[in-house]
C-alpha cells in the first residue's frame, strides 16, 4: 500500500526536480524533502492517527481507528524522500 503512494509521487518529485525546476525552486523543495526523512516514526505514527485517519473516518464510515490504511498512507509519505532523491541521483548520474 505504501508503494503505491510513494512511487508516483517520487518519480513524480524527482522528474520535477532534475527536469523542470529552476534553480530557485529546486533550492526550496529539496531541503523539504529532506526535511521529511529527518522526522522520527513516532511523529509520522501520530500524525496517522490524530489526521489521516479521522480524514478517511470521513471518507469511509467503516474505518477502524487502527487501520492499515492510513499506515500505509502514512508510510508512503514517509518513504517519499527516499524515492524522490534515488530518482534524482540515478538522472543526475546519467548525464
Amino acid at each position: 500500500g505504501a508503494a503505491i503512494v510513494a512511487i508516483p509521487l517520487g518519480l513524480a518529485c524527482a522528474i520535477y526536480l532534475s527536469e523542470y525546476a529552476s534553480p530557485r525552486m529546486r533550492a526550496y523543495i529539496k531541503p523539504a524533502l529532506e526535511l521529511l526523512a529527518g522526522i522520527p516514526t513516532v511523529v509520522y505514527g501520530y500524525f496517522a492517527l490524530t489526521f489521516v485517519t479521522p480524514i478517511l473516518r470521513s471518507i469511509f464510515p467503516a474505518v477502524q481507528v487502527f487501520n492499515a490504511l492510513s499506515a500505509a498512507i502514512v508510510v508512503g509519505i514517509m518513504i517519499l524522500p527516499m524515492i524522490a532523491t534515488l530518482r534524482q541521483c540515478a538522472a543526475c548520474s546519467s548525464r
